[in-house]
């Protein structure tokens, strides 16, 4: 009796074990599917053209002035320096095309995200009044401001005021009608 249990023991075991195995199924490794990285679109530097709305705008050149031969009240706060922006739009359409003044259309943005508007009067000795684009924004067309006549062209300067330390500094450009952004790393 006790070898009929003893067998029926193993047999029960035996098949335990066998309904066990055939039951547990193999998992194959796979490799991860590798998610495709995208690359970043270089912005683009000065001298760029970029174009929006049948405006084509240049960032013509950068500059800074720490304002040294200005008198103390018209020199930037401490810490700080002027930047100007050279640049240039034109309507490349077939109709007149809407700008804003540069104060409405134009911020420099550091690295870490900081915004810096348009620096309205701007001393002379920086920024010419012949090249200072506040003061040519307004004589654009006589009688019908705001708008650039096809194939027409504004070049002036525009300034801002910065920290000296601020870096990667970028000038972000939107107008209408679409007021999609242009950008540019001003490389300083």
């Amino acid at each position: 009796m006790k070898r009929k249990i003893a067998v029926t023991l193993i047999l029960c075991l035996t098949i335990v074990a066998i309904f066990t195995i055939g039951c547990v199924e193999e998992k194959h490794a796979t490799a991860p599917t590798p998610i495709p990285t995208p690359t970043p679109t270089p912005i683009p530097a000065v001298t760029s053209t970029l174009t929006t709305d049948g405006l084509q705008v240049t960032v013509n050149s950068v500059r800074k002035d720490d304002g040294e031969a200005l008198p103390d009240y018209q020199k930037p706060d401490s810490g700080y320096t002027f930047l100007i922006v050279s640049i240039t739009i034109e309507n490349i359409g077939d109709e007149k095309e809407r700008i804003y003044h540069p104060g409405g259309m134009m911020n420099v943005y550091d690295e870490e995200g900081y915004r810096y508007g348009v620096r309205p009067l701007m001393p002379e000795e920086v920024l010419p009044k012949d090249k200072d684009f506040s003061r040519i924004y307004p004589q654009l067309s006589p009688g019908d401001d705001e708008y650039l006549q096809p194939k027409q062209e504004i070049v002036g300067e525009v300034g801002f005021e910065v920290p000296k330390t601020s870096k990667g500094l970028q000038l972000i450009y939107w107008g209408p009608p679409s007021f999609e952004k242009l950008i540019w790393d001003l490389g300083v």
